[in-house]
């Protein structure tokens, strides 16, 4: 009975073809021409937040992160911020400082990994957007670099010293907080201290 009915529908496609082909035909009278007309709008973007924009700095360097798309931080404290990228964080990003992986002090991220970096120690956060590169280190999705600040080296054989040092004050809990670098090179070699109080 099967191949009864697939000999039958063979047929039929050999005999009218048409029957089987899907040629809308829609009449043209039916047919509507839309146009739509606009002014283009200002495209222009702009790097610079203005002040009122910008998040409290604090001790915590993932007060940064809410300036990041898709970033954000979880505040448990004055230095143990946790970073949140996406929806994940902890252990499910690649975070790293000054390139180093840090896994927690603590059980349950009682100290997260910026918490080894704090704010007047940091130049920059470096984002990874996306998976982070397997060079780098696992992560779910994406990863974040706390860089800190150094002293190059110097452009001739005559020793050069440097420094970058700043100072945090807050009234909501009365604390301060003061960190830096200071270092001394020459073209041949570098010496680096820092410290945060």
């Amino acid at each position: 009975m099967k191949y009864a009915l697939l000999a039958g529908a063979a047929a039929l496609a050999v005999i009218n073809p048409a029957a089987f082909a899907q040629t809308p035909s829609i009449d043209p009278a039916l047919r509507d021409v839309i146009i739509v007309t606009a002014s283009r709008t200002n495209t222009e973007t702009t790097d610079v937040a203005s002040p009122e924009d910008q998040p409290a700095q604090g001790h915590d360097v993932t007060h940064l992160l809410s300036r990041v798309p898709g970033g954000a931080r979880v505040g448990n404290g004055a230095l143990s911020g946790q970073a949140q990228y996406r929806g994940l964080f902890g252990e499910r990003l690649n975070l790293r400082v000054d390139g180093q992986r840090f896994a927690s002090g603590g059980p349950n991220l009682m100290d997260p990994a910026f918490h080894y970096a704090p704010a007047p120690l940091v130049a920059a956060m470096m984002i990874d957007r996306g998976v982070s590169p397997v060079s780098e280190g696992p992560g779910l999705a994406g990863g974040m670099d706390a860089v800190f600040k150094r002293i190059d080296f110097s452009g001739g054989p005559a020793t050069t010293f440097g420094y970058d040092v700043s100072a945090d004050a807050r009234t909501v809990d009365d604390s301060t907080s003061i960190g830096g670098v200071v270092g001394a090179s020459t073209e041949r070699w570098r010496q680096i201290g820092r410290a945060h109080v």
